[in-house]
C-alpha cells in the first residue's frame, strides 16, 4: 500500500506539476508492459479469432510509436550553424500522436466495440477489400515476374475476404445498394470517426479535439505556422506540449493494455505477473473517463 501511494504520489506530480522526466519514464514502463501482453498471446499459443489477426501487428505499431513519441520528446540532437542543439520536435510528436489516436479508433473498431463477433467479422472483411481494391488499383510500371505474383497473391487474399464476407448473414440480408458498398467500400470503416469517438469513450476525455487539433501538424496546415511561431521563437519552452503528449499516450496505452487483458487469457495471467507500479500507472490512466 505504501508503494502504492508513492506511485500514486509520481502521477500526480507529473499530472499538476508538469514533471516531464516522470511522465516519459511511465509511458515507457506501460508501454513495455504492453509488448509484455502481446508477446503472451505467442507464448502462450493464443488463436485469436478470424477478426482479431491484426491485433498483435497493431498492438506493436502502437508501442513502436511510443517509443519514437518519446524520443522526439527527449530532443533531437544535431548540428545547427555549426552549434550542437538538443531540440524537442513538436510538430512530429504532434502528427505522430495524431496517428495514435487513429491506431486505438481502429483497434476499438475492429477489436472491442459493443457489436457482435460477426460484425466485427464483417467490418475486418470490408477493411481488407478496401485496403486491396486499393493496392490493386496502383498502377504497375514494370511487370516483372515478382511483380505479377505478388499481384496474384493479393487478388487471390481479396477473393477470401469477398467470399467470407458474402457468406455472412449481413450481406444476404442487404439490399442491391448497400451489397455494391459492400464489395467496393469508399472507406475503410463502416463507422465515422465520430461515433467512434463516442462508442470508445474518448469523446468523454476531449480526444477527439486534440485529434482534430493535430491534423493541422500532420496536414502541415496554418495552426501549425503560428504554433511553431509562438513555440520556438516566443515562448522558447516545449512542457505545455510535451506533458499533453505524454498525457494522451498514457491514457491511449493504458486502455489498450487493460483492453488486451479483457479478452485473452494470457495477456489477463501476464497483466497479474507486472509489478505494483505498472498496474498502478495503467488503472489509473485507463479509468479515465470510462
Amino acid at each position: 500500500m505504501k508503494k502504492t501511494v508513492e506511485y500514486l504520489n509520481e502521477i500526480i506530480d507529473f499530472q499538476f506539476n508538469g514533471n516531464i522526466s516522470i511522465g516519459l519514464k511511465h509511458l515507457d514502463l506501460i508501454t513495455n508492459s504492453l509488448f509484455k501482453l502481446t508477446q503472451s498471446l505467442y507464448d502462450y499459443k493464443e488463436q485469436p479469432n478470424y477478426h482479431l489477426r491484426e491485433l498483435e501487428g497493431k498492438y506493436f505499431r502502437f508501442g513502436l510509436a511510443n517509443h519514437s513519441i518519446i524520443k522526439l520528446i527527449e530532443g533531437n540532437q544535431f548540428e545547427l550553424i555549426d552549434k550542437s542543439v538538443l531540440i524537442p520536435d513538436i510538430f512530429s510528436f504532434k502528427s505522430l500522436t495524431r496517428m495514435q489516436i487513429e491506431s486505438y479508433l481502429i483497434m476499438h473498431y475492429l477489436f472491442y466495440d459493443n457489436v457482435s463477433d460477426e460484425e466485427k467479422v464483417l467490418r475486418y472483411d470490408i477493411y481488407k477489400i478496401h485496403a486491396l481494391n486499393k493496392q490493386l488499383s496502383f498502377k504497375i510500371n514494370f511487370e516483372t515476374p515478382n511483380v505479377l505474383e505478388q499481384r496474384k497473391k493479393i487478388e487471390s487474399e481479396l477473393q477470401l475476404a469477398i467470399d467470407n464476407m458474402k457468406a455472412s448473414s449481413f450481406y444476404m440480408s442487404a439490399n442491391e445498394k448497400e451489397r455494391k458498398s459492400f464489395l467496393r467500400p469508399r472507406y475503410p470503416k463502416l463507422v465515422d470517426s465520430k461515433e467512434l469517438f463516442k462508442s470508445s469513450g474518448l469523446e468523454k476525455s476531449g480526444l477527439d479535439n486534440m485529434w482534430q487539433l493535430y491534423s493541422n501538424y500532420a496536414h502541415s496546415e496554418y495552426i501549425s505556422d503560428r504554433q511553431y511561431n509562438t513555440t520556438y521563437n516566443i515562448k522558447k519552452s516545449f512542457s505545455e506540449d510535451s506533458s499533453m503528449i505524454i498525457l494522451i499516450n498514457l491514457i491511449l496505452t493504458s486502455k489498450l493494455t487493460e483492453k488486451i487483458a479483457s479478452i485473452f487469457r494470457s495477456a489477463k495471467e501476464t497483466f497479474e505477473t507486472l509489478t505494483e507500479k505498472e498496474r498502478t500507472i495503467i488503472n489509473t490512466w485507463s479509468d479515465v473517463n470510462k
